[in-house]
């Protein structure tokens, strides 16, 4: 049986502290992106610096097969090829912590991130308590009514409940199989405690699909089959059921009415579809483009779902890639019943409908799932033959 964390046990210390000091890396990576400070952000350049020497190194003292340096060469030209053209390099610094996953514990990894997103959460919102950072209520206009959001210094309510919803993501990982009913229940009641506050319906409708897909997952019947194995094949579909609702139903009846639930984001997926250079193999930087209101209002071109982001931003390879590689991946995960890094899977291909978040470390953990498995994987084929 194929494992994910099938790392050998005669490492070296050299390795040993490999594993160390990537973990630490990404603690403090993670750490600094979810605070939303302008100074956390410097700091976080020259790590990102520091992350980069260390990962040369570490790929010129380890041992790769051919199979492997091929496609390290070819991601890594290519991802720097993306970022040069669009002008967003969030994919590439993911992809350097995928290559930096050989040798490096899944679960250990995960759970670093787990005490780096409860830590920087906790400190957003102590320093918001105590007035080191100001954060207004936002008054927002919603259908019928007007409604009080708080962001508690996150930078947006939508940001708040994220934060939570991944932090609740990965305890559920960590503890899957704890999970019981009750938990379950728990989780459901805290999303809407954090919803009172946020009225993110992103947050709170994303929490609760998911929340529904874990209590699937857990049935014994054989509803709870089926609908894992069609997990696979679940970032695929969202995709196109994404690219459907914001080209062949503009104009339609349906289209206006799933607009105003979604808080536009059907018209901003329609905009980005309309852009000249889309789809392009390797991306384009949308940014530079405007669109139109029926109203005659300009604004920059809004994102706020990762699948038509990153088909827009990394082009036709990357997301090709980005939904085989997740298919591969969450199948043999399947196969091997890692249930609790398939929940994960799941969660965050949920989540990335309404909100743009695939490409980036700090909000994509599937980076460092999929970068073990890709030597691990690829190692024991070799070994097999």
């Amino acid at each position: 049986m194929r494992n994910l964390n099938n790392i050998s046990k005669n490492k070296s210390s050299m390795v040993f502290n490999y594993e160390d000091i990537y973990c630490c890396f990404v603690f403090i990576v993670i750490y600094l992106k979810s605070v939303y400070s302008s100074f956390a952000d410097q700091i976080y350049n020259i790590f990102l610096i520091l992350f980069v020497l260390f990962i040369f190194l570490k790929l010129l003292n380890q041992k790769y097969t051919f199979t492997q340096l091929f496609f390290l060469l070819v991601l890594g030209s290519l991802s720097i090829l993306n970022a040069l053209i669009s002008k967003d390099f969030s994919l590439l610094v993911a992809l350097l912590f995928f290559f930096g996953m050989k040798d490096i514990n899944v679960d250990r990894v995960l759970s670093t991130v787990l005490v780096a997103k409860i830590s920087s959460f906790l400190y957003v919102l102590f320093s918001y308590i105590l007035h080191f950072r100001s954060s207004s209520a936002i008054l927002f206009n919603r259908t019928s009514k007007v409604v009080t959001r708080y962001s508690f210094g996150f930078g947006s309510p939508n940001t708040f409940h994220a934060s939570f919803s991944f932090i609740l993501f990965l305890i559920i990982c960590k503890y899957y199989d704890r999970i019981k009913g009750i938990h379950i229940i728990g989780m459901l009641l805290s999303n809407e405690f954090i919803y009172f506050f946020s009225q993110s319906r992103t947050g709170r409708y994303s929490v609760l699909l998911v929340l529904i897909c874990l209590f699937v997952m857990k049935s014994t019947r054989k509803i709870g089959v089926y609908f894992l194995n069609t997990v696979p094949y679940l970032p695929t579909i969202i995709f196109l059921f994404t690219v459907a609702l914001s080209s062949i139903l503009k104009g339609t009846k349906v289209y206006d009415v799933l607009n105003t639930m979604l808080s536009g984001r059907l018209f901003y997926n329609s905009a980005i579809l309309e852009l000249e250079h889309v789809p392009s193999l390797l991306g384009d930087n949308i940014m530079k483009y405007k669109y139109v209101t029926s109203e005659g209002y300009v604004y920059e071109m809004i994102h706020d779902n990762s699948y038509m982001a990153t088909f827009a931003l990394s082009g036709v390879i990357f997301m090709s890639l980005f939904l085989w590689y997740y298919y591969i991946v969450s199948r043999e995960l399947l196969i091997n019943k890692r249930y609790n890094l398939l929940f994960l899977f799941i969660s965050i291909a949920v989540y990335a409908f309404m909100e743009d978040y695939i490409r980036y470390i700090y909000f994509d953990f599937l980076f460092f799932v999929c970068g073990s498995f890709f030597y691990n994987q690829l190692t024991l084929e070799r070994n097999t033959e």
